[in-house]
């Protein structure tokens, strides 16, 4: 998530969400599929960010965030970004509301 092309697409991902601009969503999913085209097909390992090249199961550097981004490509709805600060929207709809 932190260094790598899942990282780079979940942000498209999340924009495509705020901005309701189904081309960036179309770039993330791109991403996808062609990591399961090198990756999983080849039965290569997946590239992670640690400094020894090893795989991880690292949230940010690691197997558990490239598994989080699929996650989000299939529901982003109920998956949020972890890399994303994003607004509780109960706490901002209580800010709105006029005072009583």
């Amino acid at each position: 998530m932190c260094h790598g092309h899942a990282g780079n697409a979940d942000l498209l991902l999340y924009a495509s969400q705020i901005l309701a601009n189904p081309e960036y969503e179309s770039i993330a999913q791109r991403v996808g599929s062609e990591g399961i085209e090198w990756y999983e097909k080849e039965k290569i390992p997946w590239p992670c960010g640690s400094q020894q090249g090893h795989e991880t199961p690292d949230l940010m550097l690691g197997t558990a965030g490239i598994g989080y981004f699929y996650l989000r490509l299939h529901h982003a709805a109920t998956n949020p970004p972890v890399l994303i600060i994003v607004p509780d929207e109960g706490r901002a709809a209580k800010r709105r509301e006029p005072p009583t």
